[in-house]
């Protein structure tokens, strides 16, 4: 059996393929992550809220008269302070304020995430050509 040994052009092409793809990793990352202004609450599936990030604020979330869920937003960041549910991954996940992150309660359903409400989102035409 030969053996199978790199050659210069192999390791060329790896390093630059490498090189590719991180460039174009940091370019999504940089292009794509834009600061929100709007953490939306879904309950259920339906938005329940839309809370401005400039605000500091505490919303909590009840079920018969009980609060499952407290969401906090401080210093533009948004974060769940407390959950009923036994895993607390929600409680545990970091805070977020970038477009599209998201914070969800799978056992209480509830799903705070971050948009962009200064854009016109709604996918109509705002004006005429």
């Amino acid at each position: 059996m030969k053996n199978k040994v790199l050659k210069k052009g192999d390791i060329i092409l790896a390093v630059c393929l490498i090189i590719f793809c991180l460039g174009l990793f940091l370019g999504i990352y940089i292009f794509n992550h834009n600061d929100g202004n709007v953490a939306q609450i879904e309950v259920n599936g339906k938005v329940v809220e839309n809370l401005p990030l400039d605000e500091d604020t505490i919303y909590e979330i009840k079920k018969d008269n009980v609060v499952t869920n407290k969401i906090v937003i401080s210093n533009g960041k948004v974060s769940m302070d407390f959950a009923d549910c036994r895993d607390q991954i929600c409680v545990n996940h970091k805070e977020i304020s970038k477009t599209n992150e998201s914070i969800i309660c799978l056992p209480n359903k509830v799903i705070v995430t971050v948009v962009d409400n200064s854009k016109n989102n709604s996918g109509e035409i705002d004006g005429v050509a």
